[in-house]
This record gives C-alpha cells, sequence and structure tokens, in this order.
C-alpha cells in the first residue's frame, strides 16, 4: 500500500492535536485511574468529553512537557462536553482549528487514547449524521475506537468536524460524536459568559 506525503502530514497532525487525559479518583477506599482523549484548542484550552473527567473540578492533561493540571472551565451535560483550563500554555503545534460539519460518507482521520494508552490515529468514515430529530450526535466507522478514546477529535481535512463521545453498544467501531456545529456553540456561549 502507498501512502502518500499528504496522508502522512495528517496523520501526523491528528498525533499531535489529541491529548491523554488521566484522572485519579477514591472510590471506597481504592485508587482508580481512568484515562480518557481530549483536544487542543487555542489559549491553553483543552476540550473533552465531560464523562471522562466523572465530576472532578481538576484533572491532568498529558502534553510533551509532562502532565499538567487543568480545571473545569464550563460544561454542557446535554451533549456530553467540557472544556478545561491549562496551568500552563501548551505549544502553539499542538492546537487545532475548528473546521465545518462532517458530512456522509466523508472519510475522517480520528486520534485517541485507546485504553489509556499513547494516543494514536485512526481512520474512519461518516456513517449518520444525525440519529433523530432531537439529537444532536452523529456516527463515525473508525476501526479501533476503543474505551479511552471518547473525547478525541475528528478531523476532517486537518480541522476538527466533531469530537468522539462515546460508542454503540455491542459496536465497538461505531464511534458516536458531537459535531463541530455543536462544540462551536458551546465555545461561543462560554467566551459570552467569560465577559
Amino acid at each position: 500500500m502507498r501512502i502518500s506525503l499528504m496522508m502522512l502530514c495528517l496523520v501526523f497532525s491528528a498525533q499531535a492535536q489529541a491529548v491523554k487525559i488521566e484522572m485519579t479518583h477514591q472510590d471506597k477506599n481504592v485508587q482508580h485511574r481512568d484515562y480518557g482523549s481530549g483536544v487542543v484548542l487555542d489559549s491553553g484550552l483543552v476540550l473533552t468529553a465531560l464523562h471522562n473527567i466523572k465530576g472532578e473540578e481538576k484533572v491532568f492533561v498529558e502534553l510533551p512537557e509532562g502532565l499538567i493540571l487543568s480545571t473545569v472551565v464550563a460544561t454542557d451535560k446535554d451533549n456530553d462536553l467540557v472544556l478545561l483550563k491549562l496551568a500552563i500554555a501548551p505549544d502553539r503545534r499542538l492546537r487545532v482549528k475548528c473546521g465545518e460539519d462532517a458530512k456522509l460518507d466523508d472519510k475522517i482521520l480520528f486520534s485517541g487514547c485507546a485504553k489509556g494508552l499513547d494516543v494514536r490515529p485512526m481512520m474512519g468514515k461518516i456513517k449518520a449524521v444525525k440519529l433523530n430529530d432531537s439529537e444532536t450526535r452523529c456516527v463515525a466507522e473508525i476501526e479501533k475506537f476503543d474505551e479511552g478514546c471518547s473525547g478525541g477529535p475528528l478531523l476532517l481535512e486537518g480541522l476538527l468536524c466533531g469530537m468522539a463521545t462515546g460508542y454503540i453498544a455491542g459496536e465497538k467501531k461505531q464511534c458516536v460524536f458531537v459535531p463541530v456545529s455543536v462544540i462551536q456553540k458551546f465555545l461561543l456561549r462560554e467566551r459570552q459568559e467569560a465577559k
């Protein structure tokens, strides 16, 4: 199989833009460590799935610089989104810009931390752009989507087109994601409230 330079650049880009979310919590005197994925936005902000942080106000984000403490800035329970503020600003090359919503059959690049391992890129394809009239989530087929991938970015031509929030029960290849248009509304609301 021949891989183009553009594909290698996109794979590197997706790998650089996804980050690992690490959270430790106490449950019945036993300490648990959970992992998820996230995506670095501008100004030291990280977007991830709300369920990844399990109600904690402070979580760690793994960057090339090491584990960086972050705090919750805003949440959207309906869409399973949370915005975290890093204690230090990350390298500019990690940041991703928002693009357009993906369309049916678009080929996308996803990157996430399956089972808490290092970030890895995966190819995917958009399978459904709306689950029903009241639902804002969409479905993509991603070959190796697994636990720990929630919060990872879906990229279309190098731009954010969505964020994974989980998978359909019994169908781990079927990734459920929030489209970028919903993410942009959430970010806009947060910026307006911060003023």
